[in-house]
């Protein structure tokens, strides 16, 4: 390992910090060290890095690959996702030098704690909202194809501040993500193609869909300095987990083995080690000091004590789709209705979260994040996404057994729009039910 390189001064250590906390002057010099990530080199189109950076998490593809790159629903989502932030983070300090090179400290790439509910400012940052996708250079994409795509498709409105804070107050997404505290070994687990509780992926899965475009869609979400700040996030919380017992990342060996062993070993494709120039490895992520890997922390989540680990449910409702049904929908959301045999109630047509929620027979919702699974060998290889729903509260405040109740899904696709699929062939029906009900209760 080369010492010098490996050197850091207090100087060179970016302290990441929630984008609300920054004064509007560190705003400003984030902001202008972004759009100067946007700049191409030399006039030639698709040649900036915010470009380069975007493209490796979706499309276009690189020349000669036939799939994308892809960290999701697999144990390597942490790792990958922590060597892809400091891909952006090393860039936009690059593009901060290049414009304001009096500077001696190094900028860092802010989070959004999308955890915090509170009602003193804006829950989606204004900063976010000032960033406008739609009004990236002409030279940004590498070809006019590409470029009307992205226009026509990916650019949207963003949606108003109460209903983002609202849905994620609704969802609980703070308590999703501290649950990664109640569940010991959980923190490189995936969970977004199982269901299993404890897991960051859940809430990132959520907030990506949330946001919505280009942040919902897989191929596209990197071009969003949203992703970014949510990123950043997702890594302060796998940070956190950490923290509290380092164990999950000492044995990360045992679970791999338990779940992947090959992608223990396997590097973590495209990136290198800025501090080594060696290629990134999982095990180069786990560890107890960031600040080795250039970047800490001004605050890490701290565990709820008053959120004790849920007590095992007593009704668990199976949900298996196959994954190119969800990619052709294009879906993000669904959601679980419970109701008595035989009766017949009525899904809204239109999508109004706080009806919903009030709504006597919903249970509740997930989110799913997938790629195109035509060019994603990781989501192909999956075939199947299960979902699983709790439904103890929602049969007891409707008086029902299992035995006496079934369910019905709604799907949201990507522009919110409601899906009531009627095809029995839509879901893996011999897994579609309560779990007591297909024997697989016991397995939990």
């Amino acid at each position: 390992m080369n010492k010098l390189k490996s050197e850091k001064s207090i100087c060179d250590i970016a302290i990441r910090r929630d984008i609300h906390s920054l004064s509007k002057e560190e705003q400003l010099r984030f902001f202008r060290a972004a759009k100067q990530m946007l700049k191409s080199k030399e006039g030639k189109r698709g040649t900036s890095e915010f470009y380069r950076i975007g493209k490796i998490h979706g499309f276009p593809l690189e020349k000669g690959r036939t799939s994308i790159w892809c960290a999701h629903g697999i144990i390597t989502f942490p790792a990958w996702h922590r060597a892809y932030v400091l891909e952006f983070e090393k860039a936009l300090q690059k593009a901060d030098k290049e414009i304001n090179p009096e500077y001696k400290d190094s900028i860092a790439l802010p989070y959004w704690d999308w955890t915090d509910f509170s009602t003193k400012k804006d829950y989606f940052p204004q900063i976010l909202r000032d960033w406008k996708v739609g009004d990236y250079p002409d030279d940004f994409y590498e070809d006019d194809e590409f470029k009307a795509l992205m226009e026509k498709d990916h650019i949207k409105e963003r949606l108003p501040d109460q209903e983002y804070r609202e849905r994620a107050e609704l969802q609980k997404l703070d308590e999703l993500a501290l649950s990664i505290f109640n569940y010991p070994h959980k923190t490189w687990s995936h969970n977004s193609y199982k269901g299993e509780p404890g897991s960051i992926e859940n809430p990132h899965n959520f907030m990506h869909n949330l946001i919505g475009p280009p942040m919902n869609q897989h191929e596209y979400a990197g071009y969003d300095l949203a992703f970014w700040l949510h990123h950043s996030n997702v890594d302060r919380f796998i940070q956190a987990r950490l923290k509290q017992d380092f164990n999950c990342g000492k044995d990360t060996n045992i679970e791999f083995e338990m779940d992947n062993p090959e992608l223990f070993s396997k590097k973590l494709e495209p990136f290198k080690n800025d501090l080594t120039g060696t290629d990134f490895y999982p095990v180069d992520c786990y560890i107890e000091d960031t600040s080795k890997l250039g970047y800490t922390y001004d605050v890490l989540p701290q565990p709820n004590t008053l959120l004790e680990r849920p007590r095992q449910p007593k009704s668990i409702f199976n949900i298996r789709i196959p994954i190119d049904n969800i990619y052709d929908l294009n879906i993000k959301f669904l959601s679980l209705f419970i109701k008595k045999k035989g009766v017949e109630i009525e899904i809204p047509n239109v999508y109004d979260y706080k009806k919903w929620i009030l709504n006597e027979n919903y249970v509740g919702i997930d989110a799913v994040f997938v790629a195109n699974t035509r060019i994603c060998s990781n989501c192909s290889n999956k075939q199947i996404v299960s979902f699983q729903f709790d439904t103890t509260q929602t049969l007891s405040k409707l008086n029902l057994k299992e035995e006496d109740a079934e369910g019905i899904v709604a799907f949201l696709d990507r522009n919110n729009n409601v899906i009531v699929p009627k095809e029995e062939s839509f879901f893996k029906l011999k897994d579609f039910g309560f779990l007591t009900d297909l024997g697989l209760f016991d397995l939990l």
